[in-house]
């Protein structure tokens, strides 16, 4: 009996300082990523690392876009696109759930890749909260100087990440972000 409840207050404790000292399931939630609570602070950021022109809800990469925020397997609450100072576009996402985000990039990588040899939609830029998909490489630097992070689903990815770079382990088995824009 005693013992009993020396185990009990024991695991009470324990459970106790977990919550305390802030341990989640998710590995990336520490990383101190950028935040955004909507398109608009989306916008805000990347406005104060590089160019988002011309918001509209709609843009020329949503016909091979396959992130669609209806579906709610993506984890995704909203979607608008705008510009790069260079006029490419780019789409801003506000992320619900980084987990059924990274779900769904990995099953839609190995989808590329089953039907065409490659991936495709396999990455993003990703921060806290939301994800950015811009087209243009100085438009991705920029970012990543900004606090991104390249998240990805792809075993080749990480085999080109030199020593140095970071790589975090996502909640999903393969992905990964990493401050490294493979070639």
């Amino acid at each position: 009996m005693r013992l009993s409840r020396t185990l009990t207050a024991g695991v009470a404790t324990l459970v106790a300082l977990a919550a305390l000292s802030g341990c989640s399931s998710d590995p990336m939630e520490d990383l101190g990523l950028p935040a955004a609570d909507d398109i608009a602070g989306v916008e805000r950021f990347v406005n104060s690392v590089s160019s988002c022109q011309e918001l509209e809800p709609k843009g020329k990469l949503e016909s091979g876009d396959v992130v669609d925020p209806a579906d709610e397997a993506w984890g995704v609450g909203e979607k608008w696109y705008c510009h790069d100072e260079g006029g490419e576009e780019m789409a801003l996402m506000t992320v619900t759930d980084m987990e059924k985000f990274q779900a769904s990039l990995k099953k839609e990588s190995l989808r590329q890749e089953r039907e065409n040899g490659s991936g495709g939609g396999d990455s993003a830029l990703v921060g806290e909260n939301f994800a950015v998909h811009p087209e243009d490489d100085d438009t991705v630097r920029d970012l990543m100087q900004g606090g991104l992070l390249l998240m990805a689903c792809k075993e080749k990815y990480k085999a080109e990440i030199p020593s140095g770079y970071t790589v975090h382990e996502g909640p999903v088995e393969g992905c990964f972000a990493t401050d490294f824009i493979p070639s």
